[in-house]
């Protein structure tokens, strides 16, 4: 599947602001070229296991300190549910991401609603059926619409925004 302008442009522009910030942030990936690695839960105990698992969110942030901040961008998968839903049972199940945001090209309350409804749902079963609930990581919608996305300076603005807002 080939991405879209809109796609591409927000990872690029998500990929410098992590960059950039690099007194909150060590760095940032696209995780197409540095995927999360979901091991075993048993990794340390045996010999013989599984290779893990590759997660590549459109881009992720790697903290001070520990932790991690993915950023999955919905533009063509905005309407798909089970492109969500995979985002969500991913992150919950690697190690040390603190937040999910998810970002999309249009402001719809109602759809930034959906999929945080979808998110309660999918964390809220994990849970029930013996996740950790601090491995689920905190959820998060913001739009950035096409014509914002072509400005660096008004994306960053948008992030630095959002991020002071939301604490990440």
């Amino acid at each position: 599947m080939t991405e879209s302008l809109y796609h591409s442009r927000v990872i690029k522009h998500l990929t410098a602001y992590g960059n950039e910030t690099r007194r909150k942030y060590i760095s940032a990936h696209c995780g197409s070229n540095l995927p999360v690695l979901i091991s075993h839960p048993q990794a340390n105990r045996r010999r013989t296991l599984p290779r893990p698992i590759q997660y590549e969110p459109d881009v992720y942030f790697i903290k001070r300190g520990k932790g991690k901040i993915v950023f999955e961008v919905l533009d063509s998968q905005l309407s798909k549910t089970s492109e969500i839903i995979s985002d969500i049972i991913q992150c919950s199940i690697s190690p040390d991401i603190d937040y999910l945001i998810f970002i999309m090209p249009a402001i719809s309350k109602q759809r930034q609603n959906e999929i945080i409804d979808i998110y309660d749902i999918i964390t809220d079963t994990l849970v029930n059926l013996g996740i950790n609930q601090d491995w689920v990581p905190k959820p998060a919608v913001y739009p950035i619409t096409r014509k914002e996305s072509l400005s660096f300076k008004k994306v960053k603005t948008i992030l630095a925004t959002l991020s002071k807002q939301d604490g990440w």
